[in-house]
């Protein structure tokens, strides 16, 4: 493919949109790499203020000190490696080289987000041309949704999955460009890989992207030579299912049964967990406020009510994208209403797994739509140019929307700094959430606030009598207070309603090792091994029984 159009072209918006922006060769993207540097500096600075308040941000008790600070396999680089994981060996290679601190992460967090924003510009800059491109890297740097994946240290797997992806689809974008095909093995190369070392079922979406961008941006046609281009995803995708997605469907839908308590039996009907999930992902791209990490528990007054809502929000949606496609084939001069159309289905598209019929993932959550973001980017940038070219106003539109996502993302990375702020402010977003109840306690019990604690805790169980880590967590805080039988009482109940946690089994056994019951301490200890086998501190109270056995004694300094 050869051009003699300039590398920074000035073409309008639909000619762009209607010719394809032409990217020649590497030497091409060499150049447009280097003269825009100093926009790269710009987008890096701009993220920098937005999020530098976040640096200082803690480990959090959502997810970050069970399954960082307190998971061994971090502390063990060795096995971490033997995982050929991801998302394992990270968090052993940052432990390895600075200690258990949350610094590192935030840094790296905040770097792959200029990163992921550099690519978002190449991506969109070699279909659109660079008008485009640069509103969409900003609208994708400062999107208030986005802070999430980038606040918090255990979600910095959407960061990875988000790099991943971009680097797939601008690498195959770059191969419809310059017909090069190393970009296209390259492309493929990457999803192998991802497939290997990121194994999360969410890259499998990444091929649908890529076909549709392939059939919907560059061909008006199906051309049967041109899809096998498509088999070198497809191919690893297909083995990878059949031989690790399989096993992995039911360890999760285990997972979320004896971890989260989700009964896939009394779960919302599946139709109305789609459309919530249809109206939640528009909410929260366009109307960007009320920014949780639970969006749970919505108080219905009437399901009959908010399934009509909820259908209709998704009929509009729908019918908007339906309408743009048919619109844009028949008149070739409104190319940007396909644009649009194929945007609005890549963002549902990259959120795929959370329409499964089985529950396996939240039905939504901020951090699964960072990799869609650049696509709502990109309708966004559409919209302003098209504004611009007729009321000459994108300069104050373009500011006015930087000002509020920024304002917003500023207020939360506050919110993000540590457990007592990020629980206070979900409750009040999520007031119905048993989970963030349950946090508060946890937050409250750890400032020996006894009473707000235990009030919270019940809170959670009156909006969730199911919740055994509620009951667990009452238990703790009565054993903190010195209320040993009561506590006992509590841990029990914990174990009748959730037989595997294993941390009730820990501290039944602490109890008894304390009153010199040690054969039944030992047998407490023995069970929350058989469930957690990685669960150092059963290990050390089983060590201390031995002594206590082999030497005779009364008693050992008591585990905790």
């Amino acid at each position: 493919m050869t051009s003699n159009k300039p590398i920074l072209s000035q073409n309008t918006l639909d000619e762009q949109l209607q010719s394809g922006f032409k990217v020649n060769n590497l030497k091409d993207i060499k150049v447009v790499l280097m003269s825009n540097i100093p926009l790269f500096v710009l987008l890096a600075v701009f993220i920098i203020v937005l999020y530098g308040n976040g640096l200082g941000g803690q480990f959090l008790t959502a997810d970050d000190i069970p399954g960082i600070v307190n998971n061994p396999r971090v502390q063990d680089l060795q096995a971490s490696l033997k995982t050929w994981e991801l998302e394992a060996i990270y968090p052993a290679v940052l432990f390895k080289l600075f200690g258990m601190t949350p610094i590192p992460y935030h840094i790296i967090s905040l770097i792959l987000h200029i990163i992921n924003t550099i690519l978002v510009f190449v991506f969109v800059f070699t279909l659109f041309g660079k008008k485009t491109a640069t509103i969409s890297s900003f609208i994708f740097a400062a999107h208030p949704v986005n802070s999430e994946a980038v606040l918090w240290v255990s979600a910095y797997g959407y960061l990875f999955l988000a790099l991943i992806t971009f680097l797939i689809i601008t690498s195959y974008t770059l191969y419809k460009r310059t017909t090069d095909i190393r970009y296209l093995y390259f492309s493929a190369g990457v999803f192998a890989a991802s497939l290997v070392f990121y194994r999360k079922p969410w890259v499998l979406v990444v091929p649908i992207m890529v076909f549709l961008i392939d059939r919907l941006m560059f061909e008006d046609k199906l051309h049967l030579k041109k899809i096998k281009d498509h088999f070198l995803y497809w191919v690893p995708a297909v083995i990878y299912s059949a031989v690790w997605l399989v096993g992995q469907y039911a360890f999760r839908v285990t997972s979320l049964e004896t971890l989260y308590y989700m009964d896939q039996s009394t779960q919302t009907p599946y139709l109305n967990r789609v459309l919530y999930t249809f109206l939640m992902t528009a909410k929260l791209f366009i109307f960007p406020s009320a920014l949780t990490i639970y969006h749970e528990g919505e108080d219905v007054k009437s399901l009959a009510l908010f399934t009509i809502l909820t259908a209709i929000a998704t009929i509009l949606i729908g019918y908007v994208t339906i309408s743009f496609l048919i619109k844009s084939y028949k008149d070739k001069s409104k190319k940007y209403l396909r644009t649009i159309a194929i945007c609005i289905m890549m963002i549902y598209i990259s959120i795929l797994p959370s329409f499964s019929p089985k529950v396996l993932v939240w039905s939504s959550a901020e951090r699964y739509l960072y990799p869609a973001s650049v696509f709502f980017a990109v309708i966004v940038a559409i919209v302003l140019i098209k504004l611009d070219n007729k009321y000459k106003n994108l300069g104050v539109l373009l500011g006015i929307i930087l000002t509020l996502y920024s304002v917003k993302v500023i207020l939360r990375t506050n919110e993000w700094k540590n457990s007592k702020n990020l629980w206070i402010a979900t409750q009040k977003i999520s007031p119905y959430s048993y989970r963030v109840y349950n946090n508060l306690g946890d937050v409250y019990a750890q400032e020996k606030n006894y009473p707000e604690a235990i009030r919270n805790f019940q809170i959670s169980l009156k909006l969730s009598p199911g919740f055994a880590d509620a009951v667990h967590n009452l238990g703790y805080t009565y054993y903190e207070m010195g209320n040993i039988d009561l506590a006992k009482q509590y841990f029990v109940k914990s174990l009748d309603m959730n037989p595997l946690l294993f941390q009730s089994h820990y501290k039944l056994g602490v109890i008894e090792y304390q009153q010199m019951n040690f054969d039944v301490a030992h047998a407490h200890f023995v069970k929350a091994l058989e469930i957690n086998a990685e669960y150092e501190p059963a290990r050390y109270a089983i060590d201390l029984i031995n002594q206590v056995r082999l030497n005779n004694m009364k008693s050992l300094t008591a585990p905790k």
